[in-house]
């Protein structure tokens, strides 16, 4: 397959095409984070976690843009691979960019290697660079979860060729990424007792109890200190809460609709046989993790990773590129394929040709802004608290730094030293609105006993132990406050 892969030239001008369009996201999160174009959540929280592991002593840091440990936070430690990354490379802030993407890359590397006809290849690529679900992710730099597109789909290949001790060893490197996945491996279970294949319920069934048992009750006593409980919601809710939050869960279903029909492709061709599938496996795998998001009423960004990428890899290994047979159903398919996730790559490419339609800002000057920022930012005291608005804290920050984000997670007790502000409608200041923005900016500009030590078209920087006066705004900000025990 490989020798007639480069020898047909409209073979290589789809490679070509795909390989644009796989870099298209490195190259639009690089120039989005040299104009500090990035908000602090979630690059910020991880950066800064991954920056103490790799420079200081602390396995489980506290970041100060949550006010929490990073572990009593998301329990994640594949953060540690990106600390070693980090610490061999020197990483600040794009080899972040970098080294997440590499995890995309290695996730289509394994479509490559494992198809057995170009049809097959240029499908699965098809799925995969064109997924909105991705797309979405890969856009949203930085989380373990858009890392574990990888070890995803690479399970997924493991439970194909039937090869359980590979793809149980893949399952615990899989847990690291993101606590989803501990739900998840109950549907992995469900699928072997539907197989009859005991052994591998029972493993997965004892995974997924003992790893659920460890968040909710290890956890909290090992690590001690706050810790986040993403699923309040979804306790207090009751049977009509729940029901409430399916009937109102807003969620562009576009995101998997390729994939539906690719489903139901694989459904009709094998009928009665569709439990054998891989593409079985991979939805009842998926299942539990997309009915906790629905109920939760959260599916952004980040969010699709444990389900996307699974369901694409087992497509792929079950050869859904045999069943688009006629030129109109392949061109139907490639067409919505391409109508699904052309906003994200459109939104990509606009930054380079007209940066100002997003940030209402010329390239030029906001560079010249930014080296003004970092030399004053030099100056002050390594040792001060500093608080920012989130747009600006990926581009200024290091190990060590008390840099802290203006948002409902800054500590109640803060009092700040500097505060640094992006202008309005120049950056990404979340969860601030530009309204808000601007209320903060008139309260301290007001103050006489605030000192505005620099201000340019884009930042000012405020010094003066008032500033926390200014901080009472954020009683009116939307709640985002994480409920802890």
């Amino acid at each position: 397959m490989y020798k007639n892969l480069i020898s047909s030239k409209k073979n290589i001008l789809l490679l070509s095409l795909f390989a644009f369009f796989m870099c298209l996201p490195l190259v639009s999160n690089l120039f989005k984070a040299s104009l500090a174009f990035i908000n602090a959540a979630d690059f910020g929280i991880y950066q800064k976690a991954i920056l103490e592991i790799a420079h200081g002593p602390d396995w489980n840091p506290y970041v100060t843009i949550t006010d929490l440990k990073i572990l009593n936070d998301h329990f994640d430690p594949a953060i540690y691979i990106a600390a070693a990354f980090t610490k061999i490379f020197n990483v600040r802030l794009y080899g972040f960019i970098v080294f997440e993407w590499l995890w995309y890359l290695a996730a289509s590397a394994l479509i490559v290697f494992t198809s057995k006809s170009t049809k097959q290849l240029f499908i699965g690529l098809l799925l995969f660079v064109f997924s909105r679900g991705l797309l979405e992710a890969i856009e949203f730099p930085i989380h373990p979860t858009t890392w574990s597109v990888f070890p995803a789909m690479l399970f997924i290949y493991f439970i194909h060729t039937k090869k359980y001790a590979a793809a149980f060893t893949t399952a615990l490197a899989l847990a690291t990424f993101r606590e989803i996945y501990f739900f998840m491996f109950a549907g992995a279970a469900a699928w072997f007792f539907l197989q009859k294949n005991w052994k591998q319920m029972a493993l997965y069934l004892a995974l997924s109890v003992t790893l659920i048992a460890f968040l909710l009750f290890v956890r909290p006593m090992l690590f001690g200190g706050p810790i986040a409980q993403y699923s309040h919601a979804a306790k207090s809710q009751g049977f009509i809460g729940l029901a409430s939050a399916f009937i109102n869960f807003k969620y562009p279903w576009k995101v998997f609709l390729p994939l539906i029909i690719a489903m139901l492709l694989i459904i009709r061709s094998s009928k009665f046989k569709f439990l054998n599938q891989t593409t079985c496996f991979a939805l009842l795998f998926t299942l539990p993790g997309i009915l906790i998001h629905i109920v939760s009423g959260r599916m952004v960004h980040h969010h699709a990773v444990p389900f996307v990428a699974p369901l694409i890899m087992a497509l792929h290994m079950d050869n859904i590129a045999s069943l688009l047979k006629s030129k109109k159903v392949i061109w139907g398919f490639i067409i919505l394929s391409i109508v699904v996730a052309s906003s994200r790559h459109t939104k990509m490419i606009k930054y380079f040709v007209d940066s100002s339609s997003y940030y209402r800002t010329n390239v030029e000057e906001k560079n010249k802004s930014l080296h003004e920022l970092k030399e004053v930012f030099a100056l002050l005291d390594e040792n001060s608290t500093i608080l920012s608005t989130g747009g600006v804290i990926p581009y200024l920050q290091k190990a060590s730094l008390k840099l802290y984000h203006y948002s409902n997670l800054t500590p109640k007790n803060l009092t700040p030293d500097y505060i640094i502000l992006e202008r309005n409608g120049i950056g990404d200041p979340f969860p601030l609105s530009y309204e808000q923005l601007e209320k903060a900016i008139n309260c301290l500009s007001s103050n006489e006993r605030i000192l505005a030590i620099m201000s340019n078209k884009h930042f000012l920087i405020f010094s003066g132990a008032e500033i926390k006066d200014c901080l009472r705004l954020r009683e009116n900000w939307p709640n985002i406050v994480i409920p802890v025990q």
